[in-house]
């Protein structure tokens, strides 16, 4: 047989072989890619014929070839609505609780005696309150602009008492819809619409971080039974680690606490009389009563722009302002001459 006969007969057996090979389609063994036994240059291709016997085939491209292709399609797939959300967590415009502060009509007028309302967002939604409803749906979250989308009220009927006459209420649900401009500055979201008005929210920032609860307070109110109080003698609550205490006008309560992340548990209170300075009154007694019955067992606790809030299962709650800072200039060691 000469040289050519020989080169036809292999190059037939060749392609028999492969067209036996191709008559079941040939599968990529995947973990030849990731395998710790895998070749970088080399993908198994195993044959799905029983007893057919298994190949390697070079294959001139890396494993970290196919990873970076594999995070660039999945780069190419996250553009869009996620790159959107990304943008809208750096701002801060996501997750952060919003407090209006102003509204201004299409015309430039700006609505007077404004009372609270509401904006939140997540990643593909948001809920508001206009002072007299709930409003709620879709939203879209881009560079400069939000689409909202299925958007719902309750149909409360809240009789206006504000000198603005509760337009704050149509400029809020006509801008929170549709598409609006939004931008955030610091603490401050503004939203735009083009014949609607602007609104404009500050941040509102709360904590239940266990180290924020730590300090002195001042208690400023009272609330039991649905009622907000104003107490006559403001009681003093410091936390200090697992200590707290409390200093009223005629007595002093001491206990324990552990404090947890939005959680507290006090115990083992001790109430300790001491010189009252007259006036006396029924009403220091009942206020202390009050503190507490709020002030042990489990409660829930939240800081809100500073203010404390400590709410008991029972239904009362009570409300702190931090204990304002006392400069050099007024410590009484700060003095040096006589008086």
């Amino acid at each position: 047989m000469s040289a050519d006969e020989r080169m036809d007969a292999l190059l037939r057996q060749a392609g028999e072989s492969w067209r036996a090979d191709q008559a079941e389609p040939a599968q990529i063994d995947l973990a030849a890619l990731t395998g710790p036994e895998a070749e970088p240059h080399e993908v198994e291709l195993a044959s799905a014929a029983a007893g057919r016997h298994r190949r390697r085939v070079a294959v001139w491209l890396s494993v970290a070839a196919v990873a970076a292709a594999v995070m660039g399609a999945a780069a190419v797939i996250g553009l869009g609505s996620g790159s959107a959300r990304q943008t809208a967590t750096a701002s801060g415009l996501a997750g952060t609780s919003w407090q209006i502060v102003g509204v201004r009509k299409a015309d430039g007028t700006t609505v007077t005696g404004l009372r609270p309302a509401t904006l939140r967002f997540d990643r593909t939604g948001f809920g508001a309150t206009d002072s007299c409803n709930y409003l709620g749906g879709t939203v879209a979250i881009r560079t400069s602009e939000l689409t909202f989308g299925d958007v719902g009220s309750t149909l409360m009927a809240c009789i206006p008492t504000s000198p603005s006459g509760g337009n704050e209420q149509a400029v809020i649900g006509a801008v929170l819809s549709g598409t609006a401009r939004w931008a955030v500055v610091g603490d401050a979201l503004t939203l735009s619409k083009a014949g609607a008005g602007t609104l404009t929210y500050r941040a509102v920032h709360k904590t239940t971080e266990p180290q924020a609860l730590n300090g002195g307070w001042v208690l400023t109110t009272i609330e039991q039974q649905g009622a907000a109080s104003t107490p006559v003698y403001a009681a003093a609550l410091t936390i200090d680690g697992s200590t707290f205490t409390v200093d009223y006008r005629c007595s002093q309560t001491q206990g324990s606490v552990r404090v947890e992340n939005g959680a507290a548990t006090f115990s083992g209170a001790t109430s300790t009389p001491h010189s009252c300075p007259p006036p006396a009154r029924h009403s220091d007694s009942a206020e202390a009563a009050a503190v507490d019955s709020d002030l042990h067992g489990n409660v829930r606790w939240v800081v809100t722009d500073g203010q404390l809030t400590i709410t008991n299962p029972r239904g009362g709650a009570l409300v702190f302002a931090p204990v304002p800072a006392v400069s050099a200039s007024s410590s009484p060691t700060a003095s040096t001459g006589p008086r």
